[in-house]
């Protein structure tokens, strides 16, 4: 077995080797004197540090081109949006360092998905020009923070006392995710759909259990097998919430860490930065490792 430093080295070598050389596979075998196993578990890493391995013909490179950064729907939503608030709030000389960034974004991403960006951009401007909507979100944002119980009242006539959890992107449509702390339902309700929200003098009903509750979704929520210490909350089409009350959270939190951007913690507070915590962490560690095979290449 390899050791770590090893292991690094093993990783600088490939992407010196194969960036935009390819090679057969067993030529990359012989240079590196690995088995074919670990190749693969090299190139798994490499993917997940940005870059793209391309085979053509039984070679093998790496390369780095447009259309390598695959964005998911709500990810074109998010960044259309940060587009917004940095284009009203900020000087033309910072705007200029933001458009260098998007540039590169852009760059990586595919024509599709930067034509996407745009439109919503144009979209998400008009929205952000109404008072209503920036004074509704900066209010949720405000009861987000504070805990807070809040009547919620929808473009349907409905009232419900929910407690807001997060503002999030489902697609194109900001949303806020609520949660209602007695029965543990969880509602994901579009913005321009909430026609009013008032504040309560009552304080959130803490949870009682060990359960770390959590979403999942996409083609993930249609095909997830339940866990032992499992329970399903809710399900909606695209989404599904689940309850688990297991005592080994680490454990928990890096299987859920597999399942990439396809799911969140919500509830408690506590698992929440645990599990955001661990995101960043593994983060740094890609930028890291990127960083260092960037550093190799230019030598």
């Amino acid at each position: 077995m390899e050791t770590e430093a090893a292991c690094k080295k093993s990783l600088i070598k490939i992407v010196k080797l194969l960036f935009y050389n390819p090679l057969e596979r067993g030529v990359i075998l012989n240079e590196l004197n690995i088995k074919s196993n670990s190749l693969s578990k090299y190139f798994d890493i490499i993917r997940r540090a940005g870059f793209y391995i391309i085979r053509q013909k039984n070679k093998y490179s790496i390369q780095v081109h447009q259309g390598s950064l695959i964005l998911q729907e709500y990810e074109k939503s998010l960044i259309a949006y940060a587009m917004c608030l940095m284009y009203n709030g900020l000087s033309l000389r910072k705007l200029e360092n933001f458009e260098k960034i998007l540039n590169k974004i852009m760059l990586l991403s595919d024509k599709e998905s930067s034509s996407t960006i745009f439109e919503r951009f144009k979209l998400y401007k008009k929205l952000l020009l109404s008072n209503e909507y920036s004074q509704k979100i900066n209010l949720i944002e405000k009861y987000i923070k504070e805990k807070t119980l809040i009547y919620v009242a929808t473009s349907k006539e409905e009232v419900r006392l929910l407690c807001p959890v997060s503002i999030d992107w489902d697609k194109i449509k900001l949303c806020v995710n609520f949660i209602d702390k007695q029965t543990l339902k969880t509602y994901c309700i579009p913005i321009e759909k909430i026609a009013k929200i008032a504040k309560t003098d009552q304080k959130p009903i803490e949870q009682n259990t060990n359960e770390t509750i959590f979403e999942l979704y996409g083609k993930l929520s249609k095909s997830y097998v339940l866990k032992e210490n499992e329970r399903i909350i809710d399900s909606f089409r695209n989404k599904l919430v689940i309850a688990n009350h297991s005592k080994d959270k680490e454990a928990l939190f890096r299987r859920l860490l597999k399942y990439d951007t396809f799911c969140k913690v919500i509830l408690p507070r506590e698992d929440v930065k645990k599990f955001t915590k661990l995101i960043d962490i593994s983060i740094e560690n890609l930028d890291k490792l990127k960083d260092n095979i960037s550093d190799f290449i230019k030598v």
